[in-house]
């Protein structure tokens, strides 16, 4: 498997949050650094392992060197990748120790559904985002 010519995040495309989240990157990320795609489409299963697909903990940051990472390591990478203020935040979080930062980012994960429930709809880019998103 080769490593994509992007960063290109993978979320949980059942997930509000999630894709709140992604919307939330999309809206920061001036330099348009990432793309984006679902865990379970066709970008995802070319480009993961079957396992860490199954296993996926709702967001997954491919890097274009390929470094895969995953959980609070993921969500900081990306923070750290969007500039200030954003860097900063990500390095202040850096200092807290991974099994706190990943506790807490599973404790989350669990409870999306039920605090934020199920979308109507999958999230669909507007025409102007399209070209972000991968099948």
């Amino acid at each position: 498997m080769s490593a994509p010519a992007e960063n290109v995040v993978l979320f949980d495309g059942d997930c509000i949050l999630c894709s709140n989240a992604v919307l939330w990157i999309i809206s920061r990320d001036k330099r348009r650094l990432f793309r984006y795609a679902s865990l379970t489409s066709k970008f995802a299963r070319r480009h993961l392992a079957t396992e860490l697909i199954q296993d996926a903990p709702t967001i997954v940051l491919i890097e274009e060197r390929g470094r895969i990472s995953t959980r609070s390591t993921a969500v900081l990478r990306i923070l750290h990748r969007l500039g200030l203020p954003w860097n900063l935040l990500a390095t202040l979080l850096h200092l807290v120790p991974k099994v706190l930062r990943d506790a807490f980012y599973d404790w989350i994960a669990r409870n999306r559904y039920r605090w934020f429930g199920y979308p109507q709809r999958c999230l669909i880019p507007t025409a102007d985002l399209n070209h972000l998103f991968y099948d």
